[in-house]
């Protein structure tokens, strides 16, 4: 159990329920029926798929915790040097940046986004 003092403050746990509230609720839902028959749900869906939800993930900045709850493995693996040299790098605003927008126009190509 984590120590109060090291626990994340409400405002940070609600907003990353919220985030997993929210993407759950597009995918796992009838809603994900609508997307799929209906332009304007598609689109709804993805800006909570990939605008809202990871933001509101993002806001309750769960690193530490979500560490703190791993296995003694895999917390030596996310602090194996070039792993966390490769995470400092992608976290920086270029990297990050390019790989948002990348992933939404690599969503855009229509072969990727059309799968039957």
């Amino acid at each position: 159990m984590t120590p109060a003092a090291e626990r994340p403050s409400l405002a940070r746990r609600i907003s990353f329920f919220a985030g997993v509230l929210i993407i759950y609720a597009v995918l796992e839902t009838l809603f994900e029926y609508l997307a799929e028959r209906q332009f304007f749900f598609n689109r709804i869906e993805h800006v909570v798929m990939h605008h809202l939800g990871p933001f509101l993930l993002a806001l309750s900045w769960p690193g530490a915790t979500l560490i703190s709850g791993m296995p003694a493995w895999a917390q030596r693996l996310a602090a194996h040097p070039p792993i966390e040299r490769t995470v400092y790098v992608l976290q920086q605003p270029a990297p990050a940046a390019f790989l948002f927008v990348g992933s939404f126009f690599f969503w855009l190509i229509p072969p990727i986004h059309f799968q039957p």
